[in-house]
């Protein structure tokens, strides 16, 4: 039988961490809220480079990261995130509230590899339900590939 300290410290495990990267302050505030609400640990940064020090710290489930901040742009963030072994495979959601046809163009053209895109205004009756969706198709993904993977194996043997 399990305790109730176990029982905490195992559902603490399996808390997925959201990284929120938004200078904006009020912006930041909701989006914590709304990832605490639904279970997440959330871990903040104001700027760019706070946000890829994080990263590479706390090793985050998924980023949710503004694209316009102050010292560097999210996604040439995100282009430092993905050339670094220990951040290259976590997934990046974009949050802008310009989704203008160039910076469409930009994402496109950057192909920044496991990364979405909402536009502000979030839904906040969604948005937290959108990225955690987001985590599970690409973790579901990644469980694809690796059967097909280990079938592919199994038939060469």
């Amino acid at each position: 039988m399990i305790s109730k300290a176990q029982d905490k410290k195992l559902e603490l495990q399996e808390r997925k961490k959201v990284l929120v990267v938004d200078d904006n302050e009020d912006a930041l505030m909701l989006e914590k809220i709304l990832f605490a609400e639904v279970g997440f640990e959330v871990l903040e940064a104001k700027n760019a480079s706070s946000g890829i020090a994080i990263a590479k710290t706390d090793k985050p489930d998924v980023v949710v990261m503004d694209m316009r901040l102050p010292d560097m742009g999210g996604i040439e963030a995100a282009r430092i995130l993905r050339q670094d072994k220990e951040t290259c495979s976590i997934p990046i959601v974009f949050v802008t509230g310009s989704v203008m046809p160039g910076e469409i163009r930009d994402l496109e053209v950057a192909a920044i590899s496991n990364s979405a895109l909402i536009s502000k205004p979030i839904n906040t009756i969604t948005f937290a339900k959108d990225v955690g969706d987001f985590m599970n198709v690409k973790q579901m993904l990644d469980l694809t590939a690796r059967r097909a993977i280990i079938e592919r194996l199994r038939v060469r043997s």
